[in-house]
């Protein structure tokens, strides 16, 4: 039987090594370009900053502009003016007929079937009717310039109405003179309200 090699004899005998890996000069450069990169702590990376779109800034500087610019135009506009003519005549006439309807009632000259003593009572209402479009009034010179147009635009029917009305009753005075006055002072409120709106 053939003897078995000792343990010295297996020492000796030479070991078949593996070529040594080779990298490609790509990932060298790479590796070597990583390396000479100084890092940077967490905190210190910035984000990067999210695109703004220019055309929203520029509405929003646009639409702020206008606005500024409606505000400056109500401050001395035609609108607040004719606003405070109206609103002015209508607070002074509700005060009028709330302290006074009695002498209100004697200074209408009325005719005999139409003087109640109820009337009086219903002078009062019609003053505080007067006072609560006043204070309507008064709110909407507080706004911009297209507020009080709408404003103005919506009041004018009371005037229109108002005008209507007072003819349509001329036949409860004595004298046509007290229908023409509330004919003219609401054609007059009519007219100043449709210059503010169409034509200044």
């Amino acid at each position: 039987m053939p003897r078995r090699k000792s343990t010295a004899a297996r020492s000796k005998s030479p070991v078949r090594k593996s070529p040594p890996k080779t990298r490609s000069r790509a990932t060298t450069k790479k590796d070597e370009a990583k390396k000479a990169r100084p890092r940077t702590p967490e905190s210190a990376k910035k984000k990067k900053p999210t695109p703004v779109k220019v055309s929203a800034v520029k509405q929003d500087l646009s639409a702020k502009l206008e606005k500024a610019a409606s505000n400056d135009e109500s401050k001395f506009s035609h609108k607040l003016i004719v606003l405070r003519i109206q609103y002015g005549q209508l607070f002074l006439l509700g005060l009028l007929h709330l302290a006074m309807p009695q002498e209100i009632a004697g200074t209408m000259n009325l005719k005999p079937a139409y003087v109640s003593p109820g009337l009086a009572v219903a002078l009062q209402w019609f003053g505080m009717a007067c006072i609560g479009i006043a204070m309507l009034l008064i709110a909407a010179a507080q706004g911009s310039a297209s507020e009080m147009k709408k404003a103005l635009q919506y009041t004018m029917m009371f005037w229109m109405l108002g005008a209507s009305l007072a003819i349509h009753q001329r036949d409860i005075h004595v004298e046509p003179t007290e229908t023409m006055f509330a004919v003219v002072a609401c054609l007059f409120n009519l007219s100043i309200a449709l210059w503010a709106c169409y034509f200044s």
